[in-house]
Formats: structure tokens, C-alpha cells, sequence
């Protein structure tokens, strides 16, 4: 079994400072104390920063899906 995040979301007004990857971090904990292997989310294939955030934290593309009037990016990372 593996967890979705469905959402990381930090105000722009206090970006950059950590709270992102903090709750990122949260959530790979909570998953690895139940047990979890790896861990899921999506988002908008348009949105490459929040692609690009994910990848320097560990996850990976595994597939997008593009439905002609919107894209979407699939990415997971495996947990230790």
C-alpha cells in the first residue's frame, strides 16, 4: 500500500522558508511509521516548479496523463 499527499501548500509570503518541506517530511514519517513504503501525489503537469520542487526532494515521474484540456504529472518516491 502506498499514501497520497494529496496537497503542499505553502502562502507565498512565507515560501522559502522550510514549512513545505517540513510538512513533506511529516508526512514521510507518518507513512513510515504505518508501515508505508512509498509515497504518491499529483499535480498539474503546467505547474514545472512544483515538478521540479518534488524531484529535489525525492520524487520521481512515474507517469503523466494528458487528457488534451489538462495534464497531469504522477510522481512517488520509495521510502527507506
Amino acid at each position: 500500500a502506498d499514501m497520497l499527499i494529496e496537497s503542499v501548500a505553502t502562502h507565498p509570503q512565507y515560501q522559502g522558508r522550510g514549512i513545505g518541506k517540513f510538512m513533506l517530511a511529516l508526512a514521510e514519517e507518518k507513512a513510515r511509521n504505518r508501515g508505508i513504503a512509498t509515497i504518491s501525489l499529483y499535480t498539474g503537469t503546467i505547474l514545472t516548479h512544483n515538478i521540479d520542487w518534488y524531484a529535489r526532494n525525492g520524487y520521481v515521474v512515474e507517469r503523466i496523463d494528458d487528457s488534451g484540456d489538462r495534464s497531469i504529472t504522477y510522481m512517488s518516491k520509495a521510502l527507506q
